[in-house]
């Protein structure tokens, strides 16, 4: 049932639903808030536009269902925030709590979203206004971090600039701030041909993806222990 105005009182524009948008854009910028100067804000945006993407045609079609995108938003927005807030919530909880507790909790919300979208009736619109309120602050809380960083680096070298084109930058003008250095191990994680070798996987571009954003890739090297901190230690010592 939608929302029926009294004869002769002005008409109430209708709330429109933008906050499945916002909730499903909301973990990724807050995650990247939290991991400033850690990743370009290039690798940040397609994930997220991808998610944005995503929530806007699940609410299309969950739109054509239930006959209201009002009432749609409400499904997708618990949905969205269910999915992407999974592991966030996962690694809150205490170990002795079983999986299973967690994704029944999930299944249980999403279905009292659908019980709400299909029976409320007077207050859609207010549901409609808080929700979209509720989801606009906590992306304005992300941008406030991130876009005083971005505008501060703005000019300076970003974050996976190849060390050849570094060396040639630096006759021109050299970066404010230092790189920072990264060591990754990838503990029991086998070579490109070791992988190649075991499996026949042919397909695996993470080494590709690491030399395109400026890493070293010891692509011959081999550990000099058998436990990783042993080997950790004669490397970093």
């Amino acid at each position: 049932m939608s929302d029926v105005q009294p004869a002769g009182r002005a008409t109430i524009p209708r709330p429109v639903p933008v906050h499945p948008l916002l909730f499903a854009a909301y973990p990724t910028l807050f995650l990247y808030s939290q991991n400033l100067g850690e990743v370009a804000p290039g690798d940040v945006l397609p994930v997220i536009l991808v998610f944005v993407l995503a929530a806007l045609v699940a609410l299309t079609v969950v739109s054509l269902v239930l006959r209201d995108p009002r009432r749609a938003a409400i499904v997708v927005s618990v949905v969205a925030t269910a999915f992407l807030a999974y592991g966030f919530v996962d690694r809150g909880l205490p170990s002795f709590v079983p999986i299973s507790v967690q994704q029944v909790g999930w299944l249980a919300l999403i279905v009292a979203s659908i019980v709400v979208a299909v029976r409320i009736r007077g207050r859609l619109a207010a549901v409609t206004t808080a929700l979209n309120a509720i989801s606009l602050i906590l992306v304005a809380l992300t941008l406030f971090a991130i876009v005083p960083h971005v505008a501060g680096t703005m000019g300076v070298t970003q974050v996976g600039q190849s060390p050849m084109a570094i060396g040639d930058a630096t006759t021109a003008a050299r970066p404010t701030k230092p790189r920072d250095i990264y060591y990754i191990a990838l503990d029991r994680y086998g070579s490109a041909k070791a992988i190649e070798l075991a499996y026949e996987i042919l397909d695996n571009d993470m080494y590709d993806w690491l030399a395109d954003r400026g890493f070293t890739v010891a692509a011959n090297s081999h550990a000099n222990y058998v436990k990783t901190a042993l080997s950790l230690a004669s490397t970093l010592r």
